[in-house]
């Protein structure tokens, strides 16, 4: 007979290593702070003055701060092009000068908050960090403080992939395709 302990167990493992690789997970308050700086640099006309006057428009977050992916949400309601990061440094590779990109980091036992990247090149990174302990790092440094998630900000589709701006094309030949090949198996089940 197997005990209470050993069936609870797993869940409460299983439930433990989702909320670790979750970008919920990693919901604070310097999430928000880092959109606005974001949407002022990319949108000025249709952003808000001042911050305050942006968390009314946004909202209180019932967490008390902002996950990755409530990020993503809101930067395209504001008409941003987005794509999560989960992964290695080599994603950091996709980012380019023109590109912002909010990053969760962590350092000296923090548990991780955002920051915004605002350019990166082959030596150096420049980042916004609401603590405003770090501005210009290293590419190595900041290799080590991410921790795998992000969000890329563009004002046009992006393409992680190639780490270039993609094209509005593909994702019209596909949903044409997409379209035909619904059609073709409606007309053939009315068919028969």
């Amino acid at each position: 007979m197997t005990s209470l302990f050993t069936r609870v167990c797993p869940f409460i493992v299983v439930i433990a290593l989702s909320l670790y690789t979750n970008p919920n997970a990693f919901a604070d308050t310097r999430g928000s702070e880092c959109l606005y700086l974001a949407l002022r640099v990319m949108k000025p006309a249709e952003t808000p003055r001042s911050f305050k006057q942006f968390q009314q428009l946004l909202g209180k977050s019932p967490k008390g701060g902002y996950s990755l992916t409530e990020l993503d949400a809101l930067a395209q309601k504001n008409g941003l092009f987005t794509a999560l990061l989960n992964g290695g440094s080599d994603q950091l590779e996709t980012l380019t000068a023109n590109r912002l990109a909010i990053l969760h980091i962590a350092h000296d036992g923090d548990p991780g908050h955002f920051a915004l990247c605002t350019t990166m090149n082959q030596q150096v990174a420049s980042l916004f960090d609401p603590l405003g302990d770090l501005k210009n790092v290293s590419r190595a440094r900041l290799g080590k403080l991410w921790t795998g998630k992000g969000l890329v900000l563009s004002d046009s589709p992006i393409d992680l992939r190639s780490g270039q701006s993609a094209s509005r094309v593909p994702l019209y030949i596909s949903l044409v395709t997409a379209i035909f090949i619904a059609s073709a198996l409606v007309f053939w089940r009315l068919r028969k």
